[in-house]
């Protein structure tokens, strides 16, 4: 996996979690068309709420995000991230997909938080231990408009 300048179908984005026993490094996320597609509609549906002090986000279902932990195999971690950056696309095989270690726990409730402002997070729970696995905010509108821009 090594970082790219030019977008790809995968986007690495920081990540942790409020576990004291379980570790969480940086997530993955592929960017399907139809995710690409389902983002933009989430963002328009959050647009009325731009003026609005008290909204804080919606929050949709979406298992698109896979978290992970790091390796002693040196694959790229969030240390690798360009400095002051929550996110960067990769390039990944699918050999290096099957390398990728997740957390002990096994996550459900896979969700996205959107914001007004263009921002997102992705956030899941352990299934047993409810501990929190969450990805830094990163600029979804941005990285909407970057991948449209590639596409023409």
């Amino acid at each position: 996996m090594k970082i790219s300048n030019e977008p790809t179908p995968y986007l690495l984005l920081k990540a942790g979690t409020d576990s004291a026993w379980d570790c969480c490094d940086f997530a993955i996320v592929y960017l399907s068309k139809e995710w690409r597609q389902t983002q933009s509609g989430r963002l328009e549906a959050v647009k009325p709420f731009k003026d609005d002090i008290s909204f804080q986000s919606l929050n949709f279902y979406d298992i698109s995000v896979g978290f992970y932990q790091p390796d002693e195999d040196g694959i790229l971690g969030s240390e690798d991230l360009p400095e002051d950056n929550n996110w960067c696309f990769v390039e990944l095989t699918e050999t290096e997909l099957e390398r990728l270690v997740p957390p002990d726990n096994v996550l459900v409730s896979h969700i996205l938080a959107v914001f007004a402002n263009g921002e997102a997070r992705y956030r899941a729970y352990g299934k047993h231990t409810d501990e929190r696995f969450y990805t830094e905010k990163f600029p979804l509108q941005q990285i909407l408009d970057i991948l449209a821009s590639h596409e023409s």
